[in-house]
């Protein structure tokens, strides 16, 4: 690892001291460290848990469906299409909520 990559990682260990829990990062090396453990108080401490991300995900299986021509490389990316298409639907559900709260101020409105 570089010095300045180095930096950085301790900076990351620095703002997640004492963290518990979930984060999602993308895959730089600096964050490497703190999914290891550097960043824990105490050697009982457990570091935290890192979460993927389904967009690179989807790009990794995408790479070998294009490459192994396999069914199974297919199918994972049409259920990962399917699970942006659910996560679509919705935000647009609670969008139109939302919109539908600002607009009328929490009350419903019945129109006759």
């Amino acid at each position: 690892m570089r010095k300045g990559q180095r930096a950085r990682s301790d900076a990351v260990c620095s703002m997640f001291r004492r963290f518990k829990g979930y984060i999602q990062a993308d895959a730089h090396c600096v964050y490497d460290a703190l999914f290891r453990g550097d960043a824990r108080i105490d050697e009982t401490d457990k570091p935290p848990d890192e979460v993927a991300c389904w967009s690179h995900a989807r790009r990794k299986v995408w790479e070998a469906a294009v490459v192994t021509k396999e069914p199974a490389a297919r199918e994972a990316l049409l259920r990962i299409q399917a699970l942006f298409h659910s996560r679509d639907q919705e935000a647009a559900t609670h969008d139109r909520r939302c919109e539908r709260v600002s607009k009328h101020g929490g009350r419903r409105h019945h129109s006759l």
